[in-house]
């Protein structure tokens, strides 16, 4: 189902930071902001991710360059991002495979290894991680 989410970091409906294996558009989607609805910026995959297999998802963000990447390859960018992971502030709902808003679905999947990384790797360090 559309909205689950592979991660999302906030303090409730205002300020996050999530990816979501399908939006309602059918795409794997990153997405950032501190006044959801005012400043809400996206980088949207080209399709959803794949399901019933091990899948590698990473998002980059460098100066205001995001590239969402699906198993070592650049699957989508946005060349506007002027929000890095710290702006929403502190955050007190941090999930893992779940959702801060219980109308949207808990992840239908396993998540094997999670990592945050102080500066954006390259490509090639991406995919060296797949």
């Amino acid at each position: 189902p559309p909205w689950s989410r592979v991660f999302d970091f906030g303090s409730g409906p205002r300020r996050y930071m999530r990816l979501t294996p399908r939006s309602n558009a059918g795409t794997v989607r990153y997405a950032i902001s501190t006044v959801h609805g005012y400043n809400e910026q996206l980088i949207d995959g080209s399709a959803a991710l794949p399901t019933g297999r091990w899948v590698h998802v990473a998002v980059t963000l460098s100066g205001s360059l995001g590239t969402l990447y699906v198993d070592g390859l650049a699957v989508g960018t946005n060349t506007q991002m002027t929000l890095a992971p710290f702006d929403p502030g502190e955050t007190t709902q941090n999930w893992l495979g779940r959702p801060q808003y219980t109308a949207d679905p808990v992840l239908a999947g396993r998540l094997d290894d999670f990592r945050l990384y102080h500066g954006a790797l390259s490509a090639a360090e991406i995919a060296a991680l797949v």
